[in-house]
């Protein structure tokens, strides 16, 4: 069986503006930039629709939250839990499980 793999985003500075009027401006107007990208203690695989979504790092994290994220509790938790460990590098198991739960909550997650 072979499966698509993709990466969500290669690094923070690759992605891409929201809009094409917004070239010159940040390149996330809605989310949470990360200032000190950390890998997560374990790669996470998120299945969104038929293709798999490697989440590996607090970018990939940010990014996977304002994407596919309610406004649930368990993505608002991962959401201030990513901030967090943004800020603190001893948060990072916090986050990463914050992400699993709000992923396994959706069906995201095996």
């Amino acid at each position: 069986m072979l499966e698509t793999h993709f990466q969500l985003l290669l690094s923070c500075s690759e992605r891409p503006a929201r809009g094409a009027d917004n070239a010159g401006s940040s390149f996330m107007t809605g989310m949470y930039q990360v200032k000190n990208n950390r890998s997560l203690t374990r790669q996470l695989t998120a299945h969104v629709c038929a293709r798999h979504a490697m989440i590996v790092d607090l970018c990939d994290a940010a990014a996977f939250i304002d994407m596919h994220g309610e406004r649930t509790q368990l993505w608002v938790t991962a959401e201030i839990a990513v901030k967090c460990a943004d800020r603190n590098p001893r948060l990072i198991d916090q986050a990463t499980k914050s992400l699993e739960n709000a992923l396994r909550g959706e069906g995201m997650l095996d």
